[in-house]
């Protein structure tokens, strides 16, 4: 990155990293006198993938402020809803194009928010995912040039796939014991944030010793 887009007044690596963001946002966002067509999001996902380690900065900022007592809760929620609306412009603007009626802002939510999704699956698949070339795939649905690609949501793992998560591990107590510290921290991470729970934080909930975790 260019170290003249920083400025000098950020202080902490959380604040730069937001900046940064901040600056491939507003390369993102449409320009209210002239809305770009459709494939202006097949553009953006398609740079966003060439630009090394952004999808990791992306998915670390919205990490980062997932919880509502964070300090960057606010930040991530106002660029949430720029986000929204300016993709909700773009397809009111579009919807000429689109062979079926959408509600605007319904879309633009779904799309904002399968597109985060994309982005972070593919950040866990070694041959890439495509985002760009999925967001392709949907603005030409929109559009009404390709069918859906069907009703099929789930495929079931082999056999021998499912057969790890089938097998019981460990004796019954320490199965029980492992469920309720689970169960545990998915309550702390959903209401504080994963950054924000700490080991000592589920083992104070449960009543037991740091060292019982473990």
């Amino acid at each position: 990155c260019d170290a003249q887009i920083i400025p000098v007044v950020l202080g902490s690596k959380g604040e730069i990293l937001e900046a940064v963001l901040k600056r491939f946002d507003e390369m993102s966002l449409a320009d209210p006198q002239n809305l770009p067509e459709l494939d202006h999001f097949t553009r953006v996902a398609q740079r966003n993938e060439a630009i090394p380690g952004y999808l990791v900065l992306s998915v670390n900022m919205l990490g980062v402020g997932i919880s509502p007592s964070n300090p960057a809760h606010q930040s991530v929620a106002a660029r949430y809803e720029v986000l929204r609306q300016g993709t909700a412009a773009v397809l009111k603007e579009r919807s000429g194009e689109l062979t079926d009626p959408i509600d605007p802002l319904d879309e633009a939510t779904l799309t904002v928010a399968a597109w985060d999704g994309l982005q972070i699956i593919s950040l866990y698949l070694s041959e890439g995912l495509g985002v760009g070339d999925l967001i392709s795939r949907h603005a030409d649905m929109l559009r009404g040039s390709m069918a859906p690609a069907g009703d099929v949501f789930w495929v079931s793992p082999p056999t021998e796939a499912r057969a790890h998560f089938d097998l019981p591990v460990g004796y019954e107590p320490g199965r029980q014991r492992r469920a309720a510290i689970v169960d545990t921290a998915i309550e702390l991470f959903c209401s504080q944030g994963y950054h924000g729970t700490s080991l000592r934080g589920i083992a104070d909930q449960l009543g037991v010793a740091t060292s019982t975790l473990t």
